[in-house]
């Protein structure tokens, strides 16, 4: 039996429920950024590097299915996809 880790600081899992949804996780169920590390980088660089590295461990991680994970990531790719085109405007 496989058996799925969950970040401990997300109260949603330990109730069996997606933080994203409120759904109930899948077996395929994902871990995903809460922050996208390309946001990080570009809205939190002033902070030190010990807070930066935060972003990358548990208190940044979020357990969700995988189809609301694809959908996040569509979400995320055209943010990051409309910030650099304003970046070549601007630039």
């Amino acid at each position: 039996m496989r058996r799925v880790v969950r970040p401990p600081s997300c109260g949603a899992c330990k109730r069996g429920a997606a933080g994203q949804t409120g759904r109930r996780l899948w077996k395929s169920a994902e871990v995903d950024h809460r922050v996208p590390l390309f946001r990080v980088w570009s809205e939190h660089r002033h902070l030190p590097w010990a807070k930066l590295l935060d972003f990358w461990g548990l208190p940044n991680l979020q357990v969700i299915n995988r189809d609301v994970h694809a959908a996040k990531c569509v979400v995320e790719a055209r943010d990051r996809r409309a910030g650099r085109s304003i970046e070549t405007e601007l630039g």
